[in-house]
């Protein structure tokens, strides 16, 4: 077990990005750290986007607990199936177990799983923004309240530009960043949220305005 849980908090690490700086943020502990600005846009354009298909095919993707040998998480021969042949494998070894990071490249949109056991153990996608119907601005950002639950955030601001999700003893983890459509004094603006088993924990904005 405590092998496992070391393979699983060395995942999160190496999946999320180090936090923009000049941020507001709560003072509970992340389980997940922001993702920077340049990991997630591409230098040349900042057009919103959204290719439904590829995100529906991530959404379905089952990410399995870690400390369980992956339980519950998609298989990676049913990943291949989703998405096909992956860009590029790499693969790490820590205390005599291997994990397979795949990455998938669809313009400037990347998604990257941790195979663990042959099954997913951490989904992340990056690089894909959204066209919003409404803009979100700093009063919305402070509005939102510890424990608001997941789905009543989408129901709102919608779907977030950035996702990553792991699941370690049973507790699931989710940090997702808003940069579409966001109101701010430049294109770094953005808002980025933590959710521990679908409930608002933790939440840092970065040069969001109203």
């Amino acid at each position: 077990m405590k092998k496992l849980s070391l393979i699983s908090l060395t995942l999160l690490s190496s999946l999320a990005l180090a936090a923009c700086s000049k941020s507001n943020s709560t003072s509970q502990t992340p389980t997940v750290e922001p993702i920077t600005t340049e990991s997630t846009s591409s230098s040349s354009s900042q057009t919103p986007v959204v290719n439904t298909q590829l995100r529906q095919q991530f959404d379905t993707i089952l990410v399995g607990d870690s400390s369980q040998a992956g339980e519950g998480g998609s298989t990676l021969e049913e990943v291949k199936a989703l998405l096909g042949e992956p860009t590029s494998t790499t693969t790490s070894e820590l205390n005599g177990l291997s994990t397979e990071e795949l990455t998938w490249v669809d313009g400037d949109t990347t998604i990257t799983l941790a195979i663990n056991q042959g099954k997913t153990v951490n989904k992340a996608i990056s690089g894909f923004l959204f066209n919003r119907d409404r803009n979100l601005s700093l009063t919305n950002f402070n509005e939102l309240a510890e424990g608001t639950s997941y789905s009543d955030v989408l129901a709102v601001w919608g779907e977030p530009d950035v996702y990553t999700e792991s699941k370690i003893m049973g507790t699931k983890s989710v940090g997702a960043t808003w940069f579409s459509n966001v109101k701010g004094k430049d294109v770094t603006a953005n808002a980025f949220l933590v959710f521990t088993d679908d409930q608002l924990a933790q939440k840092t904005e970065t040069n969001m305005t109203d």
